[in-house]
């Protein structure tokens, strides 16, 4: 009775976010473009295509997961813990860029480069390993949830809110409310035998023999179009769903092959011998990082005017000027905006299937008509592509040779200008000279350093400076994250810091961004502070190590790696 005076409803379970809820969600950290949103929004995206089970997503991990070159969509198998059965999701392209697990995939990669990098080769390489440590990963995905809504929406104990908030999000809203919404939209899209596939549900009881039917890859494709945020395929039938931008679009128009778009992805994603095989050309996820890298190339002038994910829009501009050889990141912008609405018309034109069945099947008739006068127009129509493909690469050459004289001019011009605008040595930054590795051996012993480095870390930490993800461009240098219950170095920014100093040294590399958002002085103090921990824990012969010429950056990088969770050891003894 009383629940009928105040309206109060009987139903406890998870409230519904639905497709539109989760895009919401993922513009709102792209607004935020920092690493640690970058993450969420990933691992959010993951857990719409799983159908919401949160287990599933913290426990993927890339040996999981295959690529699928017919239905060019990732491929991941789950154990089910309640019915102690397999389920297969399929990752694939979105409707929009805050729908596309492709390219979540590929910010949280740029922007944390080491994720693919295993310095324990007996641990299995999760997707999320910050999931994977926490005590509870339902919990976790409901933060990242919530720390989006505004405050009036979070109820009861609520978190520091980001500077952008996804307004539709309701109330209450939680992980678990992403595999109700989930449900809804499948079972309403298709029949049980379909939506089941998706939502992992048995349907044992029905009939046996739903035990022995394997979750097959077209039987996922229907849940996972309507996952995307496409049209539903037709009640009971099977078929493609949908698939990703190709970098093919661009290679029949530049004169850039796919070694150059591979050495671009290469620098970019900073994969090295290090990196995951499966990520490097050749491996067996090496489309889908293809697939991401194109996505980024489309959706970057929308993402430029949206203001969304700035860091890894200026990433993706350096990698075109260097490897597409153009003079300068204005030069690059526009080659870049150039080759969108390229990759945008051939991604359109490969999901038609999706988002015109409609109309197309009413004309039909009207096709089958023109069959003939199609084919007497075919040669002519590939004339003329042939000519808009030469005038294409006409207009680039030009593109780049003009970009490339003008940047000759100014360093000729200006070359104090040019000497300046090309930033501060990393070990000048460290030390305020550039004899970095003298400076290092001056800094103290051992003990000294590692209790500077806890009081500073202790500091931080009661300070409550790494709630929710920080609004920190650039490196973040040493910034600690203690929202898991273990103290672990944030994004692994600090290691990067460490190396790519170490390598200034002897090969001349800059630090990007390290004047942003602060005063030098205080990025100055930073950078000390990292260069000495870190040296407090690293042998004479493995500093040298780093900065010797010529040496194998993956063997490098997994030695910054070991002296990183030797810090993180040094640390949580200081804390205990």
């Amino acid at each position: 009775i009383a629940a009928a005076k105040s309206g109060e409803s009987m139903d406890h379970s998870a409230v519904e976010n639905y497709g539109f809820h989760v895009a919401d969600i993922v513009r709102a950290y792209s607004l935020v473009g920092t690493p640690e949103a970058a993450k969420r929004k990933c691992a959010l995206s993951f857990l719409r295509f799983a159908a919401g089970r949160t287990g599933e997503v913290a426990f993927l991990t890339y040996e999981r997961l295959t690529w699928d070159p017919h239905f060019k969509c990732i491929v991941a198998e789950f154990a089910q813990v309640k019915n102690v059965k397999t389920k297969k999701a399929c990752f694939t392209a979105g409707v929009n860029r805050h729908m596309d697990v492709f390219l979540n995939l590929l910010d949280m990669l740029v922007l944390d480069p080491l994720r693919v990098h295993n310095p324990d080769s007996e641990s299995p390489m999760w997707l999320f390993p910050e999931l994977h440590r926490m005590d509870s990963c339902n919990d976790a995905l409901g933060k990242y949830i919530r720390v989006v809504m505004s405050l009036d929406k979070q109820g009861n104990k609520p978190l520091t809110t980001l500077g952008h908030h996804a307004p539709s999000v309701p109330e209450r809203a939680s992980a678990a409310g992403i595999r109700v919404g989930c449900a809804n939209e499948v079972f309403r899209s298709m029949p049980d035998g379909f939506a089941t596939t998706t939502t992992g549900h048995s349907m044992a009881a029905q009939s046996a023999f739903y035990d022995y039917v394997r979750s097959l890859t077209s039987n996922c494709m229907p849940g996972a179009t309507v996952m995307a945020g496409f049209p539903a395929l037709r009640w009971g039938e099977r078929g493609f769903g949908p698939v990703p931008a190709d970098l093919q679009a661009l290679v029949r128009l530049l004169d850039l092959n796919m070694d150059d778009f591979d050495n671009m992805i290469d620098k970019l994603l900073g994969f090295d011998s290090a990196a995951n095989p499966k990520m490097h050309v050749g491996g067996g996820l090496r489309p889908a990082i293809e697939a991401s890298f194109a996505m980024g190339v489309m959706y970057y002038p929308e993402r430029m005017k949206a203001g969304e994910m700035g860091e890894v829009n200026r990433k993706l501009r350096d990698v075109v000027m260097k490897v597409g050889k153009y003079g300068g990141a204005e030069a690059a912008h526009q080659a870049l905006c150039r080759w969108a609405p390229h990759l945008q018309g051939q991604f359109n034109q490969d999901n038609l299937h999706l988002t015109s069945r409609d109309s197309l099947e009413g004309m039909e008739a009207v096709v089958n008509g023109i069959t003939a006068v199609g084919a007497q127009l075919s040669g002519l129509t590939a004339k003329v592509a042939e000519m808009q493909a030469t005038l294409f690469k006409m207009e680039e050459r030009q593109a780049q040779h003009m970009s490339m004289s003008a940047a000759q001019t100014a360093q000729h011009q200006q070359p104090a200008t040019a000497a300046a605008n090309q930033g501060t040595t990393v070990a000048e930054v460290a030390t305020g000279t550039p004899q970095m590795a003298q400076a290092a051996r001056e800094l103290g012993t051992h003990a000294q350093t590692l209790a500077e480095a806890a009081t500073t870390a202790l500091a931080e930490v009661a300070a409550g400076s790494m709630g929710a993800p920080a609004a920190v461009s650039g490196y973040g240098i040493m910034r600690f994250d203690t929202t898991g219950p273990e103290l672990t170095l944030k994004g692994m920014a600090a290691g990067t810091m460490y190396l790519e100093s170490m390598r200034d040294n002897g090969g001349g590399n800059r630090l990007p961004n390290l004047e942003k958002n602060k005063s030098v002085h205080a990025r100055i103090g930073e950078a000390k502070w990292c260069i000495r921990v870190f040296n407090g824990v690293a042998l004479e012969e493995e500093k040298q190590k780093l900065m010797a010429s010529g040496a194998d950056m993956g063997e490098l990088r997994s030695l910054v790696n070991a002296l990183q969770l030797l810090v993180v050891q040094r640390f949580r003894e200081a804390f205990q």
